[in-house]
C-alpha cells in the first residue's frame, strides 16, 4: 500500500479528491476516525497534508463542539484512544494542534502529548 497523497484520502467510507490542502474539512467523529485509520494503514507523510488535516481536525474538536474552546473529558478520552499509545507523526501533530488551540484541556491530554513527543525523541 502506498503513502497517502492529496488525491487519495479515504474518510468515512468515501474517497475524497483533494486538490487544495487548505480546503480540507472534517465534519464529524466518523470522518476524523476515517482519517486516522487511513493514516494507520497508509501513513500520511506529505507535510502539507499533515498540516491541513491536523488543523482541520483540531478546529473541529476545539471549536465545533460544545462548549467551544474546551476539551471535555469524554472528548479527551476519545482523542487519546484515537491517536493511540504510539501516535504517528500525524497523530502527534493533531494532539499539539488541539493543545495550542483549546482554551482548556484535561491534564491527561497534555501528558499524553508530552509522552508521545518524548517517545518519538527517544526513537531518533
Amino acid at each position: 500500500m502506498g503513502k497517502l497523497s492529496f488525491a487519495t484520502i479515504k474518510s468515512a467510507g468515501q474517497v475524497v479528491e483533494v486538490r487544495d490542502p487548505k480546503a480540507l474539512v472534517v465534519a464529524s467523529r466518523a470522518s476524523i476516525a476515517g482519517v486516522f485509520e487511513q493514516d494507520r494503514l497508509h501513513g500520511i507523510t506529505d507535510r502539507d497534508m499533515v498540516d491541513a488535516l491536523s488543523k482541520s481536525v483540531a478546529h473541529w474538536i476545539v471549536w465545533e463542539q460544545q462548549p467551544t474552546g474546551v476539551i471535555l473529558d469524554a472528548d479527551c478520552d476519545w482523542l487519546i484512544a484515537l491517536v493511540g499509545e504510539r501516535p504517528t507523526h500525524f497523530g502527534r501533530t493533531v494532539l499539539f494542534a488541539v493543545l495550542r488551540d483549546a482554551e482548556k484541556v484535561p491534564e491527561r491530554l497534555s501528558a499524553h502529548a508530552m509522552r508521545a513527543a518524548v517517545n518519538r525523541a527517544l526513537l531518533i
